[in-house]
């Protein structure tokens, strides 16, 4: 089952989806101090872990060149949605390690400057979230490694290696791809 098209692709869109929604979430709460004294902030994921949308819009479109490109493509597909779980988990793991130091920087950011602010802080769930998100990039990642050699590009001949000469009876024997033939008006599976 992993190793179907509709599948790997359902399970990067689920990866990317999970992870842009937990963009939406707040990641860290607690209070920051500053001229004004200390006062309550949070920071959502989009601030706490900046680029984690652009990933995982990354790890979607990576899904999408797998299915349709060569063998080729495939496999460089495949080691980019390995990066992108590799890249959410340093964005999640910066977070969980130093709240208080991303709050403090996203406040200081706020304010217009590009201090940190001392800060204290907690983590919410949303970072736990977004981790979750690398489960289904992973077997995406998984599923286009050990299929991926077997599925045909988009717009491949899958005559069977027969070639088909140019209409108009050229004779180049050229092989055409069934897309070509299509297009042609040919009829591709008869």
């Amino acid at each position: 089952m992993l190793t179907r098209k509709l599948v790997v692709l359902l399970l990067a869109l689920l990866g990317a989806l999970v992870a842009l929604a937990a963009t939406r979430g707040v990641w860290v709460s607690g209070t920051v101090t500053d001229v004004a004294g200390a006062t309550p902030a949070e920071a959502t994921g989009g601030e706490a872990a900046p680029g984690l949308a652009g990933v995982a819009l990354v790890g979607a479109a990576a899904a999408v060149a797998a299915l349709t490109s060569g063998r080729i493509g495939r496999v460089v597909s495949a080691l980019a949605l390995l990066g992108v779980l590799v890249v959410v988990v340093v964005l999640v793991v910066r977070v969980l390690l130093d709240p208080a130091a991303v709050l403090g920087s996203v406040a200081g950011g706020r304010s217009g400057t590009t201090a940190t602010l001392p800060a204290e802080a907690s983590v919410t769930a949303w970072p736990w979230v977004a981790a979750a998100s690398v489960v289904p990039f992973a077997l995406a990642a998984l599923g286009v490694l050990l299929a991926g050699g077997r599925w045909s590009a988009l717009g491949a001949d899958s005559s069977g290696g027969r070639s088909a000469t140019v209409a108009g009876g050229t004779g180049t024997g050229a092989p055409r791809s069934d897309w070509d033939r299509l297009s042609e008006g040919e009829d591709p599976t008869t």
